[in-house]
Order: C-alpha cells, then structure tokens, then sequence
C-alpha cells in the first residue's frame, strides 16, 4: 500500500522532481532529462527493495541466515548479468535498471521459499486488496498525468512555482489514491493487526 504508489509517483514525477531539486546553474535541461531516466529505472525496484529487507526478516527470525545469503550472492550474480546486457542499449539508466530487476528476482527467491516452506501463506481477500490498490494506483497516474503540465513547461518554471506545483500534484494524488481506497470499500482495521490477536 505504500510501496506501489511511491514507487509509480516516482517513475512519474522524476522529471518534476529533479528539476524542482537540482535544475540551477550548470545542472541543465539535459542533465534533467539523463538522470530522469535512471531515477525511473531505479522507482521500479522499490517494490523490491522493500519486500527484501521485509522477508528477508522471516528467515532471520528463524535463525536461518545461509538461505538469504545465497539468494543475495545469486542476485549479485544476476545483477552483473543483467548490467552488462542492458547498458549497452539504456547506458546508465540500464545499471540502475539492473539493479532495480536484481532486487526484484531477490524479492521473488526469498518469497517463493517462504511458500514452499509454508512459513507464509496467501490469505483470502488478497486479490481484492490487489484490485483495490490498482484501482487507487489508477487514480493517483490518471491526476498526475492529468494535470502535470510537462517537462519543459517545467524548465521555464520559477523555483517557487516549481515548489508550488510539486507539492500540490503530490497531494492531490495522494487524496485520490486515498478516497479511491476508502470508496472501494477499505478500512483501517482491514490491514491493521489488533494487538488483541497477537
């Protein structure tokens, strides 16, 4: 729920987002356009660096520390693999896609051991939590796409309009993915554990 929506606001408002930070002086408008193209590369592995740090916790907390350091060496092995294929056709933005696919692969070794050993079970009611969130993920690209006025229109910007904009097309997602969530029906106590049930 946090994950997904932090990481499609940052594939969509990277431009914005260096340019309001970074753009001055000699960061011009094609060091905007170069470094956009790898904080999107790198807004796909959120997900993944999430869920590695989050599973990666269940073996811990087994004192099983060899099988996340297997996966870890394997996923470094991979990342070496899937570096050298794509920086040739995505230059820097290939590394970081790398990356971002390596913790992807990470995420998914640790999760499918976890299934196998039956230490984690899919419970029933998350394929609607699933649509619920794509349904609110939807909402949130449509108003960013919506009303994000462009890259260069955002180079002519001044810093406070910059500021100004950013703040209020993040806020404004972020209410629409919120009331989507709520008008499809998702309450709190629908992902909160009571402690009562500990």
């Amino acid at each position: 729920m946090i994950g997904l929506p932090a990481a499609l606001g940052l594939i969509l408002l990277a431009g914005p987002l260096l340019t309001t930070l970074f753009q001055s002086g000699r960061f011009t408008y094609h060091d905007v356009l170069m470094s956009q193209q790898a904080l999107m590369a790198y807004g796909v592995g959120i997900i993944g660096f999430m869920l590695v740090k989050i599973l990666g916790s269940a073996y811990y907390a087994r004192q099983d520390i060899k099988t996340p350091v297997r996966f870890a060496m394997i996923t470094i092995v991979t990342n070496a693999v899937l570096s050298a294929l794509l920086i040739m056709p995505l230059a820097h933005a290939g590394l970081a896609l790398a990356t971002s696919l390596a913790a992807l692969f990470n995420a998914g070794l640790l999760g499918v051991g976890l299934l196998r050993r039956k230490i984690f079970q899919i419970q029933p009611g998350w394929g609607l939590l699933l649509l619920r969130l794509i349904l609110a993920c939807s909402a949130m690209c449509f108003v960013i796409t919506y009303f994000n006025p462009g890259l260069e229109a955002w180079f002519d910007f001044s810093v406070s309009k910059r500021v100004m904009m950013l703040a209020l097309l993040i806020i404004s997602s972020g209410l629409a993915y919120i009331v989507t969530l709520f008008a499809s029906g998702l309450r709190v106590h629908h992902v909160l554990i009571k402690a009562t049930e500990l």
